[in-house]
C-alpha cells in the first residue's frame, strides 16, 4: 500500500498509511485521508517515546493534481510523550514529521519542485 500512497501523493514517506475513508471528493477537490505513526526516540535521553494519541485536527497538505482535480492530503499525525524520569529530566512532547514536507509548511516539496520546473521552462521559451 505504501507504493500506492507514494504514487498518488508524490510523498515518499514509508510511515503514511491509509485512513478510513481513504478518498473523499466534493465538486472541486479530492481529499486523501492518511495516518502517520512510527517509533520515535526522545531527543534528550534517547529512550523510545510513548504514543500519546493523535493531533486533534489533521494536517492539510497540498499535493500535485491526480486525474485533473485539485487534491489535498488530510494526515492524522501521532503525538509522542517522554515523561520525566531519572534518565530524562524534563517532560518532552513531539509530533510525527512528514518526509517530503518541510516543517510548518502545508505544501509538499514535490509541488514546489514542479512549480520551479514549469517556471524555468517558461523562461527558456
Amino acid at each position: 500500500m505504501t507504493n500506492d500512497i507514494n504514487f498518488w501523493t508524490g510523498i515518499k514517506d514509508p510511515y503514511l498509511k491509509p485512513d478510513k475513508p481513504f478518498l473523499t471528493e466534493d465538486k472541486e477537490l479530492k481529499i486523501i485521508h492518511l495516518i502517520q505513526s512510527y517509533p520515535m526516540h526522545c531527543p534528550l535521553c534517547g529512550q523510545l517515546m510513548r504514543r500519546n494519541g493523535f493531533r486533534k485536527r489533521p494536517v492539510t497538505i497540498k499535493i500535485l493534481t491526480p486525474a485533473g482535480k485539485p487534491a489535498v492530503l488530510k494526515i492524522k499525525k501521532q503525538q509522542y510523550l517522554c515523561p520525566p524520569s531519572p534518565q530524562c529530566p524534563k517532560r518532552v512532547t513531539k509530533v510525527a514529521e512528514i518526509q517530503g514536507v518541510n516543517f510548518a509548511c502545508r505544501i509538499a516539496n514535490v509541488v514546489k519542485y514542479h512549480i520551479v520546473q514549469e517556471l524555468s521552462e517558461s523562461v527558456r521559451n
